[in-house]
């Protein structure tokens, strides 16, 4: 079994609509604490080490210095001008999130409680999109 991700990855936060510096940092905060370098107890770094043991014993013969994941904060996009309106497609989801880093990393479109998304919560409550091959 290979690991979808390895290695350092970025988490591209892409923030469309209008947020209270508060809520950023909340959030920034959390994807910092997921790599956390001495992690108090309980934490979410404590908690993902665990997931990783658990991999580790599942059985994988790929060594496990490979499979070891690290999470950081990367970029922040912010648009506060809502330049595609308040209602978005999928399509437009997709277009937002591809303004992050395309390489070793995950971009989150986060929207503004007075953004919409078509069939969001209703058919589905998030989007993957794989990257093209480079």
């Amino acid at each position: 079994m290979a690991p979808f991700f390895h290695g350092k990855i970025a988490v591209n936060l892409i923030w469309y609509g209008n947020f209270k510096p508060s809520q950023r940092a909340i959030v920034a905060d959390f994807i910092t604490s997921l790599s956390a370098s001495h992690p108090t107890q309980p934490s979410v770094a404590a908690w993902w080490k665990t997931i990783e043991k658990y991999y580790h014993l599942a059985g994988s013969k790929t060594s496990s210095s490979s499979l070891s994941l690290s999470l950081y904060l990367g970029k922040q996009l912010l648009d506060d001008t809502y330049f595609l309106g308040k209602s978005l497609s999928q399509k437009q989801i997709v277009q937002l999130a591809s303004r992050g880093d395309q390489k070793n990393a995950i971009n989150v479109v986060l929207t503004a409680a007075d953004v919409t998304v078509d069939g969001f919560c209703v058919n589905r409550c998030g989007t993957t999109v794989p990257r093209a091959p480079s």
